[in-house]
């Protein structure tokens, strides 16, 4: 390989001479330079840049998704990440805390391109020690925020912990996609536990995870990994789709036509329209006389409407709702989606003007 030569703590004209040595070692790029002085370090990089290749001049393909692993330390993040990618790209230790800063790589994967992060593993704040750990568990967290899907790996023997819980709410709260990798299944296996139960259990224990598919995986022996990739791209895809607004519409009129709205503060919640307003997460907007104090059983039960229809079930996407108060120019011509005789629509159609406070 070509050789450059660096002699340092050449601090001085003078000392050049003393190392003019240098040249009796026969290497042809001799550099004098001064660390502390930054004296010829210029030159020094001139000389190795003249030796690096050239730029690869071919399109770069870009990647279509951020997939980021996190989890506790221990659970196998750092394993994943090799097996997924093919070679052993991250070190891997028995003894928590291995990975410090995140490890990031492109990866194709049949029809999908890539990026695919290891986090290091983030414990409960009370647990955390040293400036050291505080600092990869900031990275991580920040990790989060940069992806667009995260595989929260869990420990399939341990099963699904409060701090897992708590790194799902972290991930429902910066709006991003989500997929339950239980890896170690290989170990669960020898303790007697069963797929079908596991699933029915944690889902039972940790119902705000219904909308994450769980992949039972074991990275020491492969099993289940295939299916990492393509239930992370089919949550990527979910959490980017848009809907028209027709077919929303259509849902909202089925949902209310099985389920009359409820009463709020004494008044009947009507609901009028709806329309998306956004994605990465979808959020819809439904058009109502009221927009606060909606009750939460209500909600839910729109947003399991709304997911069945549009298939979003475990699809692995948050699915956001929110209430606007339909304004006076908007509800004039606005109907309430729910079917009515035209008599009835009649009889109605004042009440869709915006009440008055008092």
């Amino acid at each position: 390989r070509p050789l450059i030569l660096a002699v340092n703590k050449i601090d001085s004209p003078g000392r050049q001479a003393a190392g003019a040595e240098a040249y009796s070692l026969g290497v042809e790029s001799v550099n004098f330079v001064s660390a502390s002085h930054g004296s010829g370090i210029g030159e020094l990089l001139d000389e190795v840049v003249a030796h690096l290749p050239s730029r690869e001049t071919r399109p770069v393909e870009r990647a279509t998704l951020r997939l980021a692993l996190i989890g506790r330390p221990n659970v196998g993040k750092s394993s994943l990440l090799n097996r997924l990618s093919g070679f052993e790209r991250a070190i891997v230790d028995e003894h928590p805390g291995t990975t410090r800063d995140p490890v990031e790589i492109p990866l194709k994967a049949e029809e999908h391109s890539l990026f695919l992060i290891d986090t290091a593993g983030i414990r409960r704040p009370s647990k955390v020690e040293g400036q050291l750990e505080h600092y990869s568990v900031g990275r991580a967290i920040e990790t989060i925020r940069r992806a667009d899907v995260l595989a929260l790996v869990v420990d399939a023997a341990e099963g699904i912990t409060d701090q897992d819980a708590r790194l799902a709410r972290l991930v429902d709260n910066n709006d991003r996609a989500l997929i339950v990798v239980c890896n170690k299944w290989d170990v669960a296996a020898k303790e007697g536990r069963r797929v079908p139960v596991f699933v029915r259990d944690e889902r039972e224990r940790y119902p705000f995870l219904g909308f994450a598919p769980m992949l039972i995986v074991s990275a020491l022996t492969g099993d289940g990994t295939d299916a990492i990739i393509p239930a992370a791209a089919k949550a990527g895809e979910a959490w980017r789709s848009q809907f028209q607004t027709a077919r929303l519409n259509q849902v909202l009129a089925g949902a209310t036509a099985a389920l009359e709205p409820p009463l709020v503060a004494g008044r009947r919640l009507k609901l009028m329209y709806v329309t998306q307003v956004s994605t990465a997460p979808p959020r819809i907007a439904i058009f109502s006389n009221l927009e606060r104090d909606i009750p939460t059983h209500y909600r839910r039960y729109l947003e399991a409407r709304f997911r069945a229809a549009l298939g979003l079930q475990e699809a692995g996407t948050p699915f956001r709702i929110e209430f606007r108060r339909a304004g006076k120019s908007r509800s004039e011509g606005a109907r309430p989606v729910h079917s009515a005789s035209p008599a009835s629509r009649r009889r109605s159609s004042p009440q869709l003007q915006p009440e008055s406070e008092g």
